[in-house]
């Protein structure tokens, strides 16, 4: 048997007193911290665009709160709602949030604003798509192989409306001579396009910050299934501790009239790109 003397034995208890003392104390500040900051999750093309840095700075101070946020494709997006590891979420992807509020990880679905894709490409427009009739002609002309098609490929929202409109007009361009997918951001997505001389569906947002990096220029948008709709959703609170508190004003004031103007003031070259929306889903 070990004997500690009365000093050894005072020293020794004072040391797993202070030790526990600071456990607790790191994981009330972690508790209280996480308390006063939002988790957000949102897409690359809000950042790719300018918007997310211009709206978040104006959020915090209107609503007095500190919000923390992850910039990724919106499938990631979701899959950090699945986790809890956010509280609140705002993307781009219609069917995969509907099926996301389904099955019960988020509460409602609610469309604060939008904008519109756009086919671009180069001038020379070897597939001639510029003046197509409809987006169902767009599409069928790349299957003739005259032209390159650059997709993000990266489960994004961009790439899911992508792969959606292949599909709704029978046509599954994977594994074609003619079609790359590259797996990165819409920005990077869009220089790989300039590069190759080719073409991709692109967000406005983004194609008004990047375009003059580019040689690119926009050939296609007259069809209304080319709509971009950006919701927020929040956490279901019953699968994971959210702060129910932050999130539910996050989603108010993207809804108040204050958060339309802001979202309406923004411009990219003297362009508003976002046009604010209300509604519930």
């Amino acid at each position: 048997m070990i004997k500690f003397s009365k000093l050894q034995f005072n020293t020794h208890y004072s040391r797993r007193c202070f030790a526990a003392l600071l456990t607790i104390l790191c994981v009330l500040n972690t508790a209280f911290s996480h308390a006063d900051t939002l988790r957000l999750a949102t897409t690359t093309t809000l950042k790719n665009s300018g918007l997310l840095d211009y709206l978040l700075p104006k959020i915090e101070a209107d609503l007095q709160i500190n919000i923390t946020h992850t910039v990724t494709a919106t499938g990631q997006a979701l899959r950090l709602g699945k986790l809890g590891e956010v509280d609140i979420l705002l993307v781009h992807a219609p069917k995969a949030e509907r099926k996301f509020v389904r099955e019960g990880w988020g509460v409602g679905r609610y469309p604060v604003m939008k904008n519109d894709y756009l086919i671009v490409g180069p001038e020379s427009d070897p597939v001639e798509i510029k003046g197509a009739k409809n987006l169902s002609s767009v599409f069928l002309k790349f299957t003739g192989g005259k032209g390159t098609f650059v997709s993000r490929g990266d489960q994004s929202g961009t790439h899911k409306k992508e792969v959606t409109l292949w599909n709704r007009h029978a046509l599954f361009p994977v594994g074609a001579s003619w079609y790359f997918e590259i797996g990165q951001s819409m920005q990077k997505t869009l220089l790989k396009a300039d590069e190759l001389n080719a073409y991709t569906l692109v967000d406005r947002g983004t194609w008004l910050a990047t375009q003059k990096q580019t040689k690119l220029v926009e050939l296609y948008s007259e069809d209304p299934s080319l709509v971009n709709v950006y919701s927020v959703i929040l956490i279901n609170s019953e699968r994971h501790r959210v702060n129910i508190r932050e999130s539910s004003a996050f989603l108010d004031w993207f809804l108040s009239e204050q958060g339309n103007k802001t979202i309406a003031n923004f411009k990219i070259n003297n362009q508003a790109p976002f046009e604010a929306i209300s509604g519930y889903d």
